[in-house]
């Protein structure tokens, strides 16, 4: 509700970002920060006229989510998506990376969202309302950073109720469980490097190895 945001400026003062989000949410962001950044400078989108004038000089830029189709091509140096694509059914997944991959311009991308979570918690009443994967990255990307089920959100999410099974992933036989989540760091790289036939071969080469361990339910991570 603003929170990353406000700690971002207060970090960076001379950084401009930009949310997408729900109206509902968008109203609580939005207020949140006129009350933490008085001086700063608010743009919020009301309609596609306004979208087709975005000011990125302003420090926060607020665009609803149902405008995002009409977003023009447009830089960015970072693209920060956190507890919510993974949430979402996978044609919105879908329709939001290609955003960020074919109409943006953008340097980096970081993800945060659930991952491998065992189907018995999940909270939809049919599975075609869940993505089957949250990042489907395409091969223009150079990994950074990969961490499946980081520590900080593991304390995070303990402190808050939920249970931490760790022996899942090392293991022990265990189960995954409501706290188990991707961290994803990734940075563009010009479409001249990229080599086809070669992420061809090491994709094939890792689905081999993942097909190997007895403990693979199946292609969609939530199974």
């Amino acid at each position: 509700m603003g929170g990353f945001a406000r700690v971002a400026k207060l970090r960076n003062p001379s950084i401009r970002y930009v949310i997408v989000d729900l109206l509902d949410t968008i109203a609580l962001s939005y207020t949140f920060l006129r009350l933490n950044f008085p001086d700063a400078r608010f743009m919020l989108v009301h309609n596609r006229a306004e979208l087709a004038e975005l000011d990125l000089s302003a420090d926060f830029v607020f665009i609803p989510a149902h405008l995002v189709e009409d977003i023009e091509r447009t830089h960015f140096d970072l693209v920060i998506n956190s507890f919510s694509l993974g949430e979402m059914p996978q044609a919105v997944v879908d329709s939001y990376m290609d955003l960020i991959q074919e109409t943006l311009e953008v340097n980096r991308f970081y993800s945060l969202n659930r991952y491998l979570q065992h189907e018995k918690f999940a909270d939809w009443a049919d599975e075609s309302d869940q993505a089957s994967y949250s990042t489907p990255l395409d091969s223009t990307w150079n990994l950074l950073s990969w961490e499946f089920c980081p520590p900080f959100v593991q304390r995070h999410l303990v402190s808050g109720g939920s249970k931490w099974i760790r022996s899942q992933y090392i293991g022990a036989g265990g189960e995954l469980d409501s706290t188990a989540t991707l961290e994803l760091y990734v940075e563009r790289r010009p479409y001249s490097q990229d080599d086809p036939d070669g992420n061809r071969a090491r994709s094939d080469e890792l689905l081999d190895k993942a097909l190997g361990f007895g403990t693979l339910r199946g292609a969609k991570w939530h199974r």
